[in-house]
């Protein structure tokens, strides 16, 4: 079983399919990288690591401190950031493969741009293929733009997922300590 990562705003009482529950995917999607802006399928975002998972909700901002890990004003009464942790066996479609790249017709620059079109058109590529390519394919995994070392991976099936642990985020937890070293940001 590989173990995957996500920060989120977390409500212990959250049931399934609510803001706060460690699978719940917000809705309205459409601005992230392998989105579907059309809305046919929605993506859960996770790393495969915890300080992934940290940098991508907290890279922004270039001091770390217990503001910045407040949940957002719209977050459930009670709820918290926390890190979840999971466990699975989704089938990728790996985008740090060059042979992989090369059966897409992808350049590894056109992977990590910023350019949302460019990449929700080779994710809806991907997820269009499956039913020719391998219907079994989950999602997608490239690497992080914050670190090469790390994995980014967006799931089609969050139901491929089983949640193992959840813990309150805190700027002391090794793995936000971790993320703020590699992305050299100051922790307060």
């Amino acid at each position: 079983m590989a173990v995957f990562w996500r920060v989120i705003t977390w409500s212990p009482d959250a049931p399934s399919g609510v803001n706060g529950h460690p699978l719940f995917i917000w809705p309205w999607q459409g601005q992230s990288r392998i989105d579907d802006p059309q809305g046919e399928y929605q993506v859960l975002y996770v790393g495969d690591c915890p300080e992934v998972a940290v940098a991508e909700a907290l890279g922004r901002f270039q001091t770390w401190s217990s503001v910045v890990l407040d949940p957002a004003p719209a977050a459930p009464a009670g709820s918290v950031r926390a890190l979840v942790a999971y466990e699975g066996e989704p089938v990728l479609c790996d985008l740090d493969d060059p042979h992989q790249l090369g059966v897409l017709g992808l350049r590894p620059s056109r992977v990590v741009t910023r350019k949302r079109a460019v990449t929700q058109a080779g994710a809806r590529a991907v997820y269009d293929t499956r039913a020719i390519a391998n219907p079994k394919v989950d999602g997608i995994s490239w690497w992080s733009s914050y670190d090469p070392d790390w994995a980014s991976i967006g799931l089609w099936r969050p139901e491929a997922l089983t949640v193992v642990d959840v813990e309150p985020l805190t700027v002391d937890l090794p793995a936000t300590v971790r993320a703020a070293e590699v992305l050299l940001r100051l922790i307060e």
